[in-house]
């Protein structure tokens, strides 16, 4: 598989990224691990995960299941650290009442 620069820095990754947010929602776990298998032996090495479930997704499909499969991958596959790249997206949802005013107080000090 093709590596390419990653932006400013020094890394190599590769030109397809592993997209693992289905993971445990789409993707049974040991899928998910086939897959991971196949990128690994056709020369993949950037694999993002995602904190936060699909949009339409239970609940029980998000808040880092992708990651955990990812983990436990990893935790048996055991490629070298420097092997691969691991990227994540996150979600932050709007703050609860009140974080509003308290934030308002602050930026008028």
């Amino acid at each position: 598989m093709h590596l390419r620069k990653f932006g400013r820095t020094d890394l190599q990754v590769s030109a397809l990224a592993l997209g693992a947010r289905s993971f445990g929602w789409l993707v049974p776990p040991d899928e998910a691990h086939a897959l991971l298998d196949a990128y690994r032996a056709d020369g993949g090495n950037f694999i993002q995960t995602a904190a936060h479930g699909l949009p339409g997704a239970p609940a029980s499909a998000g808040l880092g299941r992708s990651e955990e499969i990812v983990g436990a991958w990893l935790k048996r596959a055991r490629p070298p650290r420097d092997s691969l790249v691991l990227s994540t997206r996150i979600r932050l949802d709007r703050p609860p009442g009140g974080f509003g005013a308290w934030q308002a107080d602050t930026v008028q000090r």
